[in-house]
């Protein structure tokens, strides 16, 4: 409290006398004063340093508040086109059980399947709009490595893009291929050369003695490309050259 003859009134009451309430853009020259004799701060230099301080924690802690409320989102957002996906091949096979022989007329049930499987796909493309502009916001670096959707399906494999950016590369090879994993350390099966990453071009095209070596390559620089989008949230242009440039020389 600030005395004003004998009635105490709060500290940032204005006394005329170029408080900052008083003039826009000034410098709050009295907060600092009254932290210093208040023994908040040992200097007015300190109070700025512990002033700063405190708003840069803030900034980041909001910042990553955002980014893990579009994760999340991204997260159930690949699960949910997954659904469609699934949904539009289940309609599309029993629709082609009711597909009726040249000549004669189609039954009501395939018509109305045709309207669903269109309705499905439209929104299997909505859905798919959204994920490429969701991984550009929480994942940048990733999606330019991988593109939006194995971005997306990695992030859901891992539960979470904190969770990817701290698994080895090799979990994340063979992210999507548990059960083969499992099945392996049981005896019962070959080790799993990749998971999802299967559908990455430079994987799929390799030639089957060089696929396992280009997984390891790729998922290398995807688990460095998560940590990168999770600690720091901006993409690396040296980084994304550089794996770009691996990726071609691995396809030539």
């Amino acid at each position: 409290m600030v005395m004003h003859g004998e009635a105490p009134v709060p500290w940032y009451v204005t006394d005329g006398q170029g408080d900052s309430t008083e003039t826009r853009g000034a410098i709050p020259q009295r907060w600092p004063a009254l932290a210093v004799a208040a023994g908040v701060s040992d200097s007015v230099d300190g109070y700025y340093d512990t002033l700063h301080s405190h708003l840069r924690s803030r900034l980041r802690t909001e910042i990553r508040e955002v980014s893990e409320a579009e994760d999340v989102e991204l997260l159930r957002t690949e699960r949910l086109l997954q659904a469609v996906e699934a949904a539009v091949d289940d309609v599309s096979d029993r629709r082609s059980d009711l597909a009726p022989p040249d000549g004669m007329d189609a039954p009501p049930a395939f018509t109305a399947g045709e309207v669903v499987e269109v309705a499905l796909r439209n929104q299997a493309e909505a859905l798919s709009e959204l994920i490429d502009h969701l991984t550009r916001r929480v994942a940048p670096n990733l999606r330019a490595i991988a593109g939006p959707r194995l971005s997306a399906r990695l992030i859901e494999e891992a539960g979470g893009l904190q969770r990817l950016a701290r698994k080895p590369s090799g979990t994340v090879q063979v992210l999507g291929a548990e059960s083969a994993l499992f099945a392996h350390l049981q005896g019962r099966g070959t080790s799993p050369k990749h998971g999802v990453i299967y559908t990455h071009p430079a994987v799929r095209h390799a030639s089957h003695a060089d696929r396992g070596a280009v997984a390891r390559m790729l998922s290398g620089k995807l688990s460095i490309a998560a940590r990168i989008d999770y600690y720091r949230g901006s993409p690396d242009e040296e980084f994304i050259a550089d794996v770009g440039k691996r990726l071609r020389e691995v396809r030539t």
